[in-house]
């Protein structure tokens, strides 16, 4: 299981669910190969749709359905789904709006959403990506700084910009009031530099130094 999606779904699991909570379903919207989708079936032995508009999706396990579809327009009666879950997606959707109005919908009342997204403003970005070189994460940096300098690092100019941590702060609200899952994310993702991450949050330095935020939550009425 991928230690990112692992870290995830335990966030998740300590910041929103009941010890007593039963995950039966989830939705993984912006699913790429299905490797996240796999893993969270393992991880709360539950059934797993993944959804993307891509037909990149090469995994196989038992309990992981995927349909290629648009995340605005969710093929799924209201209230499917125990768990929405989507992992760097939502700032290639047009209108991430539309998507997280969808999400909502097909979560049960009191579900829960897991969203994490890149860091508008962060300095550096890619530092863990896991099918990237060294050379790939120098070249996308210096992609992303162009775009910064010429005032158009937004996804709807085409920059992989993503959000700042108020922004998607917004964007979760449309489902439920979020809950910041950052720090208890990367504390999990690497347990050895837990001192470097509380010093990061306590310097006020989150803005700039983490390369991604994420926020989980329950639907709300």
């Amino acid at each position: 299981m991928d230690h990112k999606t692992r870290a995830l779904a335990a966030a998740l699991r300590a910041l929103v669910l009941r010890p007593d909570e039963t995950v039966r379903r989830v939705l993984v919207v912006g699913c790429g190969d299905g490797s996240e989708a796999a893993d969270l079936a393992e991880f709360f032995s539950c059934d797993v749709d993944a959804i993307d508009a891509d037909d990149s999706f090469t995994a196989q396990h038992p309990r992981v359905t995927f349909r290629k579809m648009d995340a605005r327009a969710l093929d799924f009666p209201d209230g499917t789904f125990d768990v929405v879950y989507s992992f760097h997606a939502i700032e290639h959707i047009p209108e991430p709006g539309k998507a997280m109005h969808e999400m909502r919908r097909v979560l049960r009342e009191n579900g829960t959403y897991m969203v994490g997204v890149p860091n508008r403003s962060r300095i550096v970005g890619y530092i863990t990506g896991r099918h990237a070189t060294l050379h790939d994460k120098i070249v996308w940096n210096l992609i992303d700084w162009r775009a910064r300098f010429r005032g158009r690092f937004r996804n709807e100019l085409g920059a992989h910009a993503g959000f700042t941590f108020a922004e998607l702060a917004d964007l979760c609200r449309i489902v439920g009031e979020p809950i910041a899952a950052t720090r208890e994310y990367y504390e999990r993702l690497y347990p050895r530099h837990r001192g470097t991450i509380a010093a990061i949050i306590g310097l006020h330095l989150s803005r700039p130094v983490f390369p991604c935020f994420y926020c989980v939550g329950r639907r709300q009425p």
